[in-house]
């Protein structure tokens, strides 16, 4: 019983000291940027010492990792968040815009995430953790867009609904992650505008083909 009790203890301290480190190196990422949030600086704002940090993530890019899938169940949780307005039956176009909009709102209010998973990407980690966190939130991203796509389609019945959502599920996301990297790189755009194209897009192609 005494070996439960300290076991368990371990695994709050830890999961204490795995909070701490992530709170502290996002938060130095968003006041000096990546560069500028070394292992020693995270140490230094968390309290603990350096290898505790390498125990817990293996490198700084297993940090950069954790705080990007931190942050996407984040944006995934809120991105889903979509009610169907009491006015009755909504087209295509309509179902779509709202489901990418809702999932614009969602990287607005997160925006470290898709950050991250940019950075994490175009930097190319090689170690297995990283690799792994990439690819679940890399699925998860692709997944939940494949529903919102076969869902806005099923009038089409099942069969067609998921054709159209499996043939159009990665353009739609090449045009939501373009669109987003665009706005970083020219504020005057407006994201809500890219995005109903976006959706006009994806019905376009589907009722083309």
């Amino acid at each position: 019983m005494e070996r439960g009790t300290e076991n368990n203890k371990r695994k709050q301290l830890g999961a204490r000291s795995r909070t701490a480190i992530l709170d502290a190196a996002l938060q130095l990422m968003s006041e000096t940027g990546y560069d500028g949030a070394s292992v020693a600086k995270i140490a230094q704002a968390s309290g603990l010492p350096a290898s505790s940090i390498y125990w817990h993530f293996g490198s700084k890019a297993g940090i950069l990792a954790a705080v990007m899938e931190r942050g996407a169940e984040a944006f995934f949780a809120t991105s889903q968040e979509v009610s169907e307005p009491s006015s009755g039956h909504l087209s295509r176009l309509e179902k779509l815009r709202a489901q990418f909009q809702q999932a614009r709102r969602s990287a607005e209010e997160h925006p470290e995430f898709l950050r991250l998973l940019f950075l994490l990407i175009l930097a190319n980690p090689s170690d297995e953790a990283t690799v792994a966190i990439l690819k679940r939130v890399n699925d998860r991203g692709r997944a939940q867009l494949h529903a919102q796509i076969r869902e806005a389609f099923l009038d089409r019945g099942d069969v067609a609904g998921t054709e159209i959502a499996d043939r159009l599920t990665v353009t739609a996301l090449t045009v939501f992650n373009g669109a987003f990297l665009t706005v970083e790189t020219n504020p005057e755009v407006e994201l809500t505008n890219l995005i109903d194209a976006m959706a006009e897009i994806v019905v376009r192609l589907a009722e083309t083909h």
